[in-house]
């Protein structure tokens, strides 16, 4: 099985690929890249659309929240930002479950900077998401897998990416390579690691899914898959 992580940024500088082939009970990482500075969209769905991936895992926003999309169209009856309702013009069912559920709150993608990204994946995939992409969210896994999940994005918190590091190879048996380098280095490398493991736990069925009476609204908004399995457990010979 080959699995793919995506870190989406707005732009092909902060963007970070990361292929990972699972055979015989091991992981090993095929490639790790920055997204193709020259024509950086066509990279992408090259990328996206090779027949050898399995899984997709993509760190963005696949939509933006019913409400807010009601309220672009004039179609939203809440007249009031003090309203508690208005909070779903920021957050989507699955950032509001996250919260729930995992008490991490997700960036909002009508009023962060996660929007650009978003827009990006959008025109990425105007014909329709690949059913083999899967929206994922790091800080999340991480934290289910019990591993530092907050401070090691900024540069000087290189420290905290190494301690990180450190323990995925550790648990995933991965040997020393210039790979792992670059992310202990850059946390956008790392981000998109995390998102193929997570495309690999959706491979195996191990991801939370959307209850029955949320699965319409998702499909329209998006939902993060969150690993229901352990990190070790991504090693299963399947």
């Amino acid at each position: 099985m080959r699995t793919l992580g995506i870190d989406l940024a707005a732009q092909a500088k902060g963007t970070f690929l990361c292929e990972l082939v699972w055979e015989a009970g091991a992981v090993s990482i095929a490639a790790l890249r920055r997204n193709d500075e020259h024509d950086s969209d066509a990279d992408l769905r090259a990328s996206m659309t090779r027949q050898d991936i399995d899984v997709i895992g993509v760190d963005v926003p696949f939509g933006w929240p019913d409400a807010f999309v009601a309220l672009m169209k004039g179609e939203f009856n809440v007249g009031s930002w003090q309203q508690a309702e208005s909070k779903t013009l920021r957050l989507r069912e699955t950032d509001i479950h996250c919260a729930k559920a995992f008490g991490l709150t997700p960036m909002s993608v009508t009023m962060d900077r996660i929007a650009a990204p978003a827009m990006r994946w959008r025109l990425l995939t105007q014909k329709g998401v690949p059913t083999k992409a899967v929206e994922v969210y790091p800080a999340a896994a991480l934290k289910e897998w019990a591993l530092p999940h907050r401070g090691y994005k900024q540069l000087e918190q290189r420290a905290e990416r190494e301690r990180l590091v450190d323990a995925l190879m550790a648990t995933l048996s991965l040997a020393p390579s210039e790979l792992l380098d670059v992310m202990r280095k850059e946390a956008d490398a790392l981000d998109a690691f995390i998102a193929s493991l997570v495309a690999r736990a959706s491979a195996l069925g191990r991801t939370q899914m959307p209850p029955v009476e949320q699965a319409e609204v998702a499909a329209r908004e998006g939902w993060i898959h969150v690993p229901t399995c352990s990190l070790k457990s991504l090693l299963d010979a399947k």
